[in-house]
Protein backbone atom coordinates (compact mmCIF):
# COMPACT_ATOMS: atom_id res chain seq x y z
CA UNK A 1 0.00 0.00 0.00
CA UNK A 2 0.81 3.79 -0.75
CA UNK A 3 -1.03 7.10 0.24
CA UNK A 4 -0.96 9.44 -2.94
CA UNK A 5 -0.58 13.32 -2.14
CA UNK A 6 -2.39 15.43 -4.43
CA UNK A 7 0.54 16.92 -5.57
CA UNK A 8 1.16 13.94 -7.14
CA UNK A 9 -2.09 12.91 -8.68
CA UNK A 10 -2.16 16.43 -10.38
CA UNK A 11 1.09 15.75 -11.80
CA UNK A 12 0.43 12.41 -13.32
CA UNK A 13 -2.94 14.23 -14.40
CA UNK A 14 -1.04 16.83 -16.51
CA UNK A 15 1.82 15.04 -17.70
CA UNK A 16 0.33 12.11 -18.11
CA UNK A 17 -2.85 12.48 -19.50
CA UNK A 18 -5.79 9.70 -19.87
CA UNK A 19 -6.31 10.46 -23.63
CA UNK A 20 -2.63 9.94 -24.51
CA UNK A 21 -1.62 7.32 -21.50
CA UNK A 22 -5.05 5.36 -20.67
CA UNK A 23 -3.44 2.13 -19.81
CA UNK A 24 -0.95 4.12 -17.20
CA UNK A 25 -5.07 5.00 -16.09
CA UNK A 26 -6.18 1.73 -15.97
CA UNK A 27 -3.38 0.34 -14.03
CA UNK A 28 -3.91 3.17 -11.42
CA UNK A 29 -7.64 2.65 -11.16
CA UNK A 30 -6.20 -1.07 -10.37
CA UNK A 31 -4.20 0.14 -7.49
CA UNK A 32 -6.79 2.50 -6.42
CA UNK A 33 -9.70 -0.45 -6.18
CA UNK A 34 -7.38 -2.68 -4.43
CA UNK A 35 -5.78 -0.54 -2.15
CA UNK A 36 -2.85 -0.53 -3.59
CA UNK A 37 -3.04 2.86 -3.71
CA UNK A 38 -4.62 4.58 -0.96
CA UNK A 39 -6.48 8.53 -1.13
CA UNK A 40 -7.22 10.24 1.75
CA UNK A 41 -10.42 12.11 1.77
CA UNK A 42 -8.29 15.53 1.84
CA UNK A 43 -6.53 15.08 -1.00
CA UNK A 44 -9.54 14.68 -2.99
CA UNK A 45 -10.66 18.08 -1.53
CA UNK A 46 -7.22 19.44 -2.50
CA UNK A 47 -7.61 18.14 -6.16
CA UNK A 48 -11.43 19.13 -6.59
CA UNK A 49 -10.10 22.99 -6.00
CA UNK A 50 -7.54 22.54 -8.97
CA UNK A 51 -9.11 19.95 -11.38
CA UNK A 52 -12.21 18.70 -11.16
CA UNK A 53 -12.30 15.99 -13.90
CA UNK A 54 -9.50 14.08 -12.02
CA UNK A 55 -11.25 14.31 -8.68
CA UNK A 56 -14.31 12.94 -10.61
CA UNK A 57 -11.94 10.46 -12.82
CA UNK A 58 -10.93 9.07 -8.76
CA UNK A 59 -14.22 9.08 -7.41
CA UNK A 60 -15.63 7.37 -9.91
CA UNK A 61 -12.83 4.42 -9.63
CA UNK A 62 -14.97 1.16 -8.88
CA UNK A 63 -14.83 0.31 -5.54
CA UNK A 64 -12.95 3.89 -4.27
CA UNK A 65 -13.29 4.81 -0.68
CA UNK A 66 -11.13 7.69 0.93
CA UNK A 67 -9.21 7.43 3.65
CA UNK A 68 -10.71 9.31 6.60
CA UNK A 69 -9.53 10.82 9.57
CA UNK A 70 -9.23 8.84 12.35
CA UNK A 71 -7.49 9.43 15.93
CA UNK A 72 -4.58 7.35 14.77
CA UNK A 73 -3.76 10.08 11.92
CA UNK A 74 -4.71 12.98 14.47
CA UNK A 75 -2.54 11.32 16.85
CA UNK A 76 0.52 11.31 14.43
CA UNK A 77 -0.16 14.97 12.98
CA UNK A 78 -0.16 16.46 16.61
CA UNK A 79 3.19 14.83 16.69
CA UNK A 80 4.69 15.68 13.59
CA UNK A 81 3.32 19.78 14.38
CA UNK A 82 4.51 19.72 17.49
CA UNK A 83 8.39 18.74 16.42
CA UNK A 84 8.02 21.48 13.61
CA UNK A 85 7.80 24.07 16.12
CA UNK A 86 4.23 24.96 14.49
CA UNK A 87 2.13 27.03 17.71
CA UNK A 88 -1.25 28.41 16.97
CA UNK A 89 -1.32 27.32 13.52
CA UNK A 90 1.43 29.71 12.61
CA UNK A 91 2.90 27.36 9.79
CA UNK A 92 6.17 28.24 8.17
CA UNK A 93 6.64 28.19 4.53
CA UNK A 94 7.26 24.11 4.18
CA UNK A 95 4.14 22.10 5.04
CA UNK A 96 0.77 22.97 6.11
CA UNK A 97 -1.46 21.39 7.79
CA UNK A 98 -3.21 19.35 5.15
CA UNK A 99 0.17 17.79 4.74
CA UNK A 100 0.82 17.25 7.70
CA UNK A 101 -2.71 14.87 7.86
CA UNK A 102 -1.20 13.05 4.62
CA UNK A 103 2.03 12.67 5.72
CA UNK A 104 0.38 11.44 9.21
CA UNK A 105 -1.71 9.08 6.98
CA UNK A 106 1.02 7.47 5.53
CA UNK A 107 2.73 7.04 8.96
CA UNK A 108 -0.66 5.96 10.59
CA UNK A 109 -0.83 3.22 7.89
CA UNK A 110 2.72 2.16 7.69
CA UNK A 111 2.59 3.07 3.94
CA UNK A 112 4.98 4.92 1.55
CA UNK A 113 4.21 8.08 0.29
CA UNK A 114 3.87 9.32 -2.74
CA UNK A 115 4.19 13.34 -3.12
CA UNK A 116 5.69 15.54 -5.91
CA UNK A 117 7.27 18.07 -3.69
CA UNK A 118 10.29 18.91 -4.33
CA UNK A 119 13.08 17.37 -1.77
CA UNK A 120 15.40 19.76 -0.41
CA UNK A 121 18.91 19.40 -0.37
CA UNK A 122 19.94 21.44 2.44
CA UNK A 123 17.32 21.37 5.07
CA UNK A 124 16.57 24.65 6.17
CA UNK A 125 17.07 25.60 9.87
CA UNK A 126 13.74 26.19 10.28
CA UNK A 127 11.88 23.03 10.80
CA UNK A 128 8.79 24.99 9.47
CA UNK A 129 10.02 25.37 6.23
CA UNK A 130 10.34 21.88 5.76
CA UNK A 131 8.40 20.30 2.46
CA UNK A 132 6.88 17.11 2.87
CA UNK A 133 9.98 14.81 1.75
CA UNK A 134 12.03 16.57 4.53
CA UNK A 135 9.04 16.21 6.60
CA UNK A 136 8.61 12.01 6.13
CA UNK A 137 12.85 11.53 6.46
CA UNK A 138 12.49 13.45 9.76
CA UNK A 139 13.41 10.81 12.64
CA UNK A 140 9.94 11.26 14.22
CA UNK A 141 7.92 10.61 10.96
CA UNK A 142 10.56 7.83 8.48
CA UNK A 143 7.98 7.28 6.07
CA UNK A 144 9.83 6.85 2.19
CA UNK A 145 8.71 8.91 -0.06
CA UNK A 146 8.72 8.84 -3.69
CA UNK A 147 7.42 10.68 -6.56
CA UNK A 148 4.91 9.97 -9.31
CA UNK A 149 7.56 8.81 -11.74
CA UNK A 150 9.37 6.53 -9.23
CA UNK A 151 5.50 5.08 -8.46
CA UNK A 152 5.71 4.14 -12.59
CA UNK A 153 9.28 3.03 -12.64
CA UNK A 154 8.95 0.63 -9.31
CA UNK A 155 5.54 -1.27 -10.59
CA UNK A 156 7.51 -2.52 -13.34
CA UNK A 157 4.21 -1.57 -15.90
CA UNK A 158 4.55 -0.41 -19.28
CA UNK A 159 2.37 1.57 -20.46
Amino acid sequence: MRVIDSSSLLHGWDDYPLSNFPGLWEWMASEISQKSILVPQIVIGEVERICEECALWVKGVNGFSAVEIDGSIVSEAIAIVSWLGVENDQFGSGVGSNDILIIATAKSLGCPLISNEAKQPILPANRKSYKMPAVCSASIVLVDCINFADLIKASGQAF
